[in-house]
């Protein structure tokens, strides 16, 4: 064996409260305890699959070992499987805490009393446990300290409590590794663009879609001594999941000196925060805008989609408005010259959202955005020529149907959304569909597919995967065993997803 393995790989419980002391003989490796067993205890030796041989090879699974100072040893345990960035995570570490924990949840000096590691698959099972009420953690032992180092090690969250009996099984815990950055958010700088918008740099990445969710609270404060504050009226929008920079556009703003305020709490999910994060003395003269917006990009860029998925987004470099009426301005047709309606939402100008009344199966569309129509605040048009953007919508006879129940198999609340994900194996394809009942039945390309699903309690549309600092546990997260084909003109009936 490779002996330097041993540390962090070697977890027993309970943990003694001094290291105790390792010594090898050829094959065979003595553990001396610092001090006697404990009266009537279950004790539990765990063989981590961080441990490998002199030719690197690690053993797949974890190995445990049990015997009791008493009459009885303990029969409660746990199972689950640990996923990062929707792979199985393997050699990760599993560690268990009283539940109570998450009051105050201080884990770098916290010593886990039970641990294992997972397999290579990412499942991990932790045996004979005495009856109690317990807080399920994975977290990348980076260090090798049987310690979770918050924040510099990513970690994994259950979305429940995990109540064991003397002889029960807490089954089917699934947790997936996130990193969450405690760096205290700032403002860097902020300064006047060219187009008149104030751009805020912060000292680390943020959500992108921060600020456009909390607008009420986004201020600009005037210095001059008025005591005027401006709303943000619309923030630039990026494709993205992260920014460390936002645009931010006030539809009446003076020269004279000012400051951004933005509420802490947006950033740390704290509700009870009242403190308020304040950029340094910004001062504003406005000029003359003569920079001409620019398309810098388009939802359905040369994508093809479902037809129910109609409703498309342009985004501008700045706020952008009809110079004519809208409808002059967008024309949308087909393959075959025929023009569709369309609807216009313009509540956020840097990002303009149109409904087709309806598309078809098996097109192809062009929108043509008649550039010498639609300008800036300040009248700088597009360009002068008309641009062309493309997307199709799926011939229907290529695709094939995935029809199934949802059931779920521990106490849930059911008015909460379920949503199933269809992951193409190849990760060409990715499709998420919110279900609302037990059945569901979806159209896919033919290929194969794995199947996850989560229950979304925020209503934001994603899986949360909980959080430490304020406490809260991940939104629940099941996967379905087995690799699903789908063919074209067929249908794949009787896929029972469970929520666990």
């Amino acid at each position: 064996m490779e002996k330097r393995s041993i540390s962090g790989a070697i977890f027993i419980s309970p943990r003694p409260k001094v290291e105790p002391k390792y010594s090898w003989k050829s094959k065979t490796l003595k553990i001396t305890l610092p001090d006697s067993f404990a009266d009537s205890t279950t004790y539990i030796v765990t063989l981590g699959t961080a441990l490998r041989d002199l030719r690197n090879n690690k053993i797949d699974n974890a190995y445990t070992f049990t015997f009791s100072t008493g009459d009885v040893i303990n029969q409660g345990n746990i199972s689950g499987l640990v996923f990062k960035d929707g792979k199985a995570a393997s050699a990760v570490s599993v560690a268990l805490f009283d539940y109570s924990v998450t009051e105050n949840p201080k884990f770098d000096s916290l010593i886990p009393p039970y641990m294992t590691q997972t397999g290579k698959e990412g499942e991990f099972l932790l045996e004979y446990l005495n009856a109690g009420n317990y807080l399920v953690m994975a977290f990348e032992d980076k260090n090798k300290n049987q310690l979770f180092d918050y924040p510099d090690e990513s970690f994994g969250l259950p979305d429940r409590e995990a109540v064991v009996s003397d002889t029960g099984a807490v089954a089917g815990l699934i947790l997936n590794l996130t990193r969450k950055d405690t760096a205290e958010v700032s403002i860097i700088s902020t300064i006047v663009t060219q187009d008149n918008l104030v751009r805020v740099r912060f000292n680390r990445a943020v959500s992108a879609g921060i600020i456009s969710g909390n607008l009420k609270d986004a201020r600009l404060v005037s210095l001059n001594g008025e005591q005027l504050s401006f709303p943000v009226a619309a923030v630039k929008e990026a494709p993205i999941d992260t920014v460390t920079a936002v645009h931010l556009y006030f539809d009446s703003l003076s020269n004279g000196d000012y400051k951004i305020r933005l509420p802490r709490r947006i950033f740390t999910g704290d509700e009870t925060d009242t403190v308020f994060l304040e950029s340094s003395e910004l001062s504003i003269s406005l000029e003359s805008d003569e920079v001409h917006p620019v398309n810098e990009g388009f939802s359905h860029y040369h994508r093809t989609v479902y037809p129910e998925d109609s409703i498309f987004s342009f985004y501008y470099s700045e706020p952008v408005m009809p110079l004519v009426p809208d409808d002059s301005v967008f024309v949308i047709y087909d393959s075959e010259d025929n023009n569709y309606k369309v609807s216009f939402d313009w509540r956020n100008p840097f990002r303009p959202a149109m409904t087709i009344g309806r598309l078809e199966w098996g097109k192809e569309y062009h929108i043509a955005v008649l550039r010498d129509r639609l300008g800036d605040l300040s009248g700088n048009i597009l360009g002068d020529s008309a641009e062309v953007f493309t997307f199709a919508t799926y011939d229907i006879d290529s695709l094939g149907e995935i029809s199934g129940t949802i059931a779920y198999t521990h106490d849930t609340d059911l008015t909460v959304v379920p949503y199933l994900i269809f992951h193409g194996v190849d990760g060409a394809f990715e499709y998420v569909q919110s279900i609302d009942n037990e059945h569901f039945k979806t159209r896919l390309p033919g290929g194969k597919y794995f199947l996850s699903g989560f229950l979304d309690k925020n209503e934001n549309g994603r899986h949360d995967p909980g959080s430490l600092i304020p406490w809260y546990p991940a939104e629940t997260y099941s996967i379905y065993p087995d690799t699903i084909r789908v063919r074209p003109r067929f249908e794949t009936s009787d896929i029972n997803f469970e929520f666990k």
